[in-house]
């Protein structure tokens, strides 16, 4: 079921931008992808479940105007790590299905703070690029 509790064994996965603000050589995150927007109203970094959305299916809903402003698709990448991992740091994993994509989950800050730039780093070391199979 899609809002059960996460299983610590679980991959999540993030998009990336394309871009040296997003993405430094290596490739690794930059702590820029989890920065909160809080003149969004955002609380919590938004990721997917592996094992309900795929990579390509993640990249396919980012809308147009982001594309337009960022970059094209086939420049994204995704990036994912494993639940337990993010949990050990001190951040919080819960399911927050939407009707575009049943696998969105959040990170919520637990005990780590997304203003501190360090918790931030600690978050970002731990997403590992992806494969995302494109049909070209």
């Amino acid at each position: 079921m899609a809002d059960a509790p996460l299983d610590s064994d679980e991959l999540v996965l993030k998009r990336v931008p394309p871009g040296l603000h997003w993405l430094k050589p290596g490739p690794r995150l930059t702590n820029a992808n989890f920065s909160i927007r809080s003149h969004l109203g955002e609380k919590a970094v938004s990721v997917s479940r592996k094992q309900l959305t795929s990579p390509k299916r993640l990249l396919e809903l980012v809308s147009d105007e982001v594309v337009q402003r960022l970059g094209p698709r086939s420049a994204w990448h995704v990036a994912e790590a494993h639940i337990a991992d993010i949990r050990a740091l001190g951040f919080e994993v819960v399911p927050d299905p939407t009707p575009d994509d049943p696998g969105h989950a959040l990170i919520q800050p637990g005990q780590r703070d997304f203003g501190n730039v360090f918790d931030r780093r600690h978050l970002a070391a731990l997403f590992r690029i992806a494969p995302v199979p494109f049909d070209e």
